[in-house]
């Protein structure tokens, strides 16, 4: 119950963090490479992320460059709205990396900031690549549709 509450107030907070002035802005789609600090005095650095298309992808790849900086991400879509967080890439691995496909239309914000947030105690900088890829829903014909139901592993794109 503890963690949902935690959960609860972290939301609560990052929404608050989105009215801050932006780091970055990246508009459109493409790929953009942003470094930063997080410490016990900024331990949140928004990214907006402006003008998404309809159906695009959206991946944040964050690394820690120095220090003992536990990321973690969290996405937030027009108005605060939760779109989608990444803490540990994997077991052993503090690094998050987060992917966010076929994304509604509109403008988004990146939140890098630590593991605990306001309460965290590791500090260090930070290299993150956000990559934005136009897509769009795929749209099989019936024939296609019967053709993966009889073998799945085949491609149908």
């Amino acid at each position: 119950m503890e963690a949902v509450m935690l959960l609860r107030a972290i939301k609560l907070l990052l929404t608050l963090l989105i009215m801050l002035v932006p780091f970055a802005t990246i508009t459109a789609q493409g790929s953009s490479v942003f470094t930063g600090v997080i410490d016990n005095a900024e331990y949140a650095v928004p990214i907006d992320l402006s003008t998404i298309a309809e159906g695009s992808s959206i991946t944040i790849d964050a690394q820690a460059t120095s220090g003992d900086l536990d990321l973690m991400i969290v996405l937030i879509y027009e108005n605060g709205i939760y779109a989608a967080e990444s803490d540990d890439r994997a077991p052993g691995n503090p690094n998050p990396y987060l992917t966010y496909e076929n994304a509604p239309g509109g403008n988004y914000r990146a939140i890098v900031t630590r593991y605990g947030f306001d309460q965290g105690s590791t500090t260090g900088e930070f290299r993150v690549t956000v990559d934005i890829k136009a897509g769009g829903p795929v749209t099989l014909t019936t024939g296609e549709i019967v053709e993966a139901l009889q073998d799945p592993l085949k491609a149908v794109v």
